[in-house]
């Protein structure tokens, strides 16, 4: 009886910290996702004071390529970086694709700098 006591209580601790790893990880995706999010509104921005002569390609970046809803969700880490990366692909294919080389450029000096991911992301991500 005590043995399976104890085998009960170790299932429902390893419960407890699976549910809490889950968390963990769930908030650290969302947090570089929004971080990523922000740093290249930021750079969009930056951009556009420089060149102001591009107002709308700005415009047209941020509302067709960085608006655009996520055509597909996963919680694989496996697809979500894979997804990650057709997603970035789209982003400056779009951006190409309205004229945007040298933002473009710089979003992806933007994207490299945002690679280093923190702990515990950088276990699970290896580049």
């Amino acid at each position: 009886m005590n043995f399976r006591k104890g085998l009960s209580k170790l299932a429902k601790w390893s419960l407890v910290i699976l549910v809490g790893a889950v968390f963990v990880l769930t908030g650290q995706l969302s947090q570089y996702s929004t971080s990523l999010d922000s740093a290249r509104r930021h750079t969009v921005s930056e951009w556009h004071k420089q060149n102001p002569q591009d107002a709308r390609v700005a415009e047209q970046f941020v509302r067709e390529c960085l608006e655009r809803p996520p055509e597909s969700r996963t919680e694989d880490i496996e697809a979500l970086q894979h997804e990650q990366f057709l997603t970035v692909e789209i982003i400056y294919d779009c951006g190409e694709k309205l004229g945007g080389h040298g933002l473009v450029a710089l979003l992806k000096e933007t994207d490299e700098a945002m690679s280093s991911l923190s702990w515990p992301l950088s276990v699970l991500v290896h580049e």
